[in-house]
C-alpha cells in the first residue's frame, strides 16, 4: 500500500480513478436523501470541487491510498488557521474507503498518514465531521485518538 498526494501534476488516469472514488462516496452521502442527484450530476459536482482542490496555492489537499487494484481510499482535507486551535489546523472534509475494501484497516492507515502529514505542516489540531448514523466513521476517528463532541452544524448554500 502507498499513500500519495494527488495534485494537478498527478497522472490523469490516477486523478480520474480518485474522482470516481469521490463520486462513489457522494452517491452514498447524497443517497441518504430522497432526492439523490444522478451520476452525471454528481460527477459534475465532484469535478467542480476538484478544479478548486487541484488549483495552484489551494489550501485543499487530496490524498489517496493505492493498493494493487489502484486507489481504494481517499481523504480530502483543508489547511486553515483559527484562534480556537491556536494556529494552523487541518479540517478533514472527506475520508472514504471503497465499499469492497472496508474493514481491512485501510481507513486507519489513511487517517494516521494524514495526521502525520498535518503534524509535519505545523498543524496543532485536526477536526472532521460525520453523520450520527455513520458508526464505522465514528469508530475510525476514535481509534485514531479523536474525541466526539456534540455540536450544531450550521450551513447554507449560496
Amino acid at each position: 500500500m502507498e499513500i500519495v498526494e494527488v495534485s494537478a501534476s498527478t497522472a490523469e488516469t490516477l486523478r480520474e480513478k480518485v474522482i470516481k472514488l469521490l463520486i462513489e462516496e457522494m452517491m452514498i452521502v447524497k443517497g441518504r436523501s430522497n432526492d439523490c442527484p444522478s451520476y452525471a450530476a454528481l460527477e459534475e459536482h465532484v469535478n467542480r470541487a476538484m478544479s478548486v482542490v487541484l488549483a495552484e496555492h489551494s489550501p485543499s489537499h487530496l490524498f489517496s491510498l493505492l493498493d494493487d487494484d489502484g486507489p481504494v481510499a481517499v481523504c480530502l482535507a483543508n489547511l486553515a488557521c483559527g484562534v480556537d486551535s491556536g494556529g494552523w489546523y487541518l479540517w478533514i472534509n472527506e475520508i472514504f474507503v471503497t465499499t469492497k475494501k472496508r474493514q481491512k484497516g485501510i481507513g486507519k492507515v489513511m487517517a494516521n498518514s494524514v495526521l502525520e502529514w498535518a503534524k509535519d505542516k505545523g498543524c496543532r489540531y485536526v477536526a472532521g465531521i460525520t453523520w450520527k448514523e455513520n458508526k464505522a466513521s465514528q469508530q475510525l476517528f476514535k481509534s485514531c485518538g479523536f474525541s466526539a463532541e456534540e455540536i450544531i452544524w450550521l450551513d447554507k448554500e449560496l
